[in-house]
């Protein structure tokens, strides 16, 4: 409601109109009821003096049409009354209508367009404030809400408000916050809320919540029971007192991780401890630890393959040493030896 006080100043009140009854059931008065919020001082001329009226949620405004107050009569709304339904009704139907929609937006995709759509009168510039109230969602955590002003232009239908969407790298349930549209020019708000969800794509974490477990880990976003707590240090693998160190105090042992199963490891890969883990042997030297064919101890064969790894490819296939192994097609004359590449 705009409002002209005493001294010719304008305030825009933000509220809304309703019927009220000052005593008794049946509603005699039109009165407008400021918006949650409104603390606003007026000049009003009262008893041949100016004085100081403050207008808030709890000062309802009585309305008049020709200095006259609105009355119901018999429940039927007649003679100056229906005169003032009839003239908000015409201008209201002249306005534009405002509704802005429900969004739901996942966490990583980054700013939220808020779409606020305009129905009924398109010749007319629009202009609608609006701002924000958290739900589960916070306000400079989860996103990050300024209060501004919308302008859609004459013609257009719509127009968005662009809310940045901070993400983060932990799991988090669906949250929401709620855009509130207030204070329109050239139009009225018939959907002044509207609610944008935040879903969140980074995966649930589970482990351990406890702070004074080995292995809390603050990432976590639900406990599944491994915690594990500070116990004398035991001989398995595992920092057992959570000084950072595995099995200290015990002798360590030189291991080796054998991926083929054939009971050799790699010698460039070794494991000390003081136990044997799964998968681990005491054997390395393993020259191709993908091929369990392939180990020391092995008998060499005529293959092109270092099969024993003792670092030579078909030792004892080479029969005249000229550096071709009968595998390759090396002969032999009568009399004396031929290698392929010789005549």
């Amino acid at each position: 409601m705009k409002l002209t006080d005493a001294t010719g100043v304008d305030y825009l009140i933000p509220g809304f109109i309703k019927w009220r009854a000052p005593s008794g059931n049946n509603p005699s008065t039109m009165i407008f009821k400021p918006n949650v919020g409104v603390n606003q001082d007026v000049v009003i001329y009262n008893n041949g003096q100016n004085q100081v009226y403050n207008i808030s949620p709890s000062k309802y405004i009585g309305l008049t049409f020709s200095g006259q107050t609105l009355n119901i009569v018999g429940g039927q709304v007649t003679g100056n009354s229906a005169s003032m339904l009839n003239i908000l009704n015409n201008y209201v139907s002249t306005l534009a209508k405002l509704v802005v929609s429900n969004l739901s937006i996942a966490e990583e995709v980054g700013n939220a367009n808020v779409i606020v759509t305009r129905t009924g009168n398109l010749n007319q510039t629009v202009t609608v404030d609006y701002s924000f109230t958290n739900g589960t969602a916070v306000n400079g955590s989860d996103y990050s809400g300024q209060k501004g002003t919308l302008t859609i232009a004459s013609g257009a239908t719509s127009g968005s408000i662009v809310v940045p969407i901070i993400d983060n790298s932990t799991y988090e349930l669906t949250e929401d916050f709620n855009v509130i549209l207030n204070n329109p020019n050239n139009a009225s708000i018939t959907g002044g809320t509207a609610v944008v969800s935040i879903t969140d794509s980074d995966s649930m974490v589970y482990g351990c919540m406890d702070t004074t477990a080995c292995n809390f880990n603050p990432c976590v976003f639900q406990d599944n029971g491994t915690c594990v707590y500070p116990t004398q240090e035991q001989c398995n693998g595992i920092d057992d007192d959570c000084d950072g160190n595995i099995d200290n105090g015990f002798a360590l042992n030189t291991f080796y991780t054998d991926q083929d199963g054939d009971q050799y490891g790699d010698s460039n890969s070794p494991v000390l401890a003081c136990v044997q883990g799964p998968g681990m042997v005491v054997n390395g030297g393993d020259c191709d630890d993908n091929n369990a064919l392939v180990h020391p101890g092995l008998v060499e064969i005529c293959n092109g393959i270092d099969d024993d790894c003792d670092g030579i490819v078909d030792d004892g296939f080479d029969l005249d040493g000229d550096q071709w192994t009968t595998c390759e097609g090396d002969c032999i004359v009568t009399g004396k030896q031929i290698g392929r590449a010789h005549v």
